[in-house]
């Protein structure tokens, strides 16, 4: 699978409106994967600086993001994160979404879905993929928007430092 596309929210040919089921606060563009069929982006992350808080247990994960779709076509899109050994070996993983036609009333439209719980311990990388599929029609109508992967020790109140938090 190659690269996901930006589409214009309210663009012509029935994608998202700005008025459609979706965040409140979006930009002007979401992901699909449009007439790529499948597509798939990747974002690698270095949390090794946060190992102590990590191998100690008191890092939370949470992963979120707005996942829909086109009418009641089956086209779907996920969000995954995989930890990672310092050596790339997968210790854990989480996985959003799909969000089916009927959770979304065969309507166009993106629902908020999010999944949390603790780093493992001996995670040093994180593996963010995002992922569009298509199964009915000629374009991948998977979209996405609002793609957020956070990390946070347990019991700081203080602002979190670039090291803590990636948004997507």
């Amino acid at each position: 699978p190659n690269g996901m596309t930006l589409v214009r929210y309210g663009s012509p040919g029935g994608w998202p409106a700005v008025g459609d089921p979706g965040p409140a606060a979006r930009g002007a563009n979401f992901y699909c994967a449009g007439s790529a069929g499948d597509a798939t982006i990747v974002q690698e992350i270095d949390i090794s600086p946060l190992t102590p808080s990590i191998d100690a247990g008191w890092t939370q994960y949470r992963l979120s993001a707005y996942l829909g779709g086109y009418l009641s076509q089956r086209d779907q899109a996920t969000l995954r994160v995989q930890f990672r050994t310092a050596a790339g070996t997968v210790i854990s993983s989480a996985l959003i979404g799909p969000v089916t036609p009927a959770e979304r009333g065969d309507q166009t439209g993106l629902l908020l879905r999010a999944a949390q719980g603790t780093v493992p311990v001996g995670a040093r990388r994180a593996t963010v993929e995002l992922r569009s599929q298509r199964f009915d029609g000629t374009a991948s109508d998977g979209y996405a928007d609002n793609l957020e992967f956070k990390i946070v020790r347990t019991g700081c109140v203080a602002d979190l430092d670039r090291n803590e938090r990636v948004d997507l």
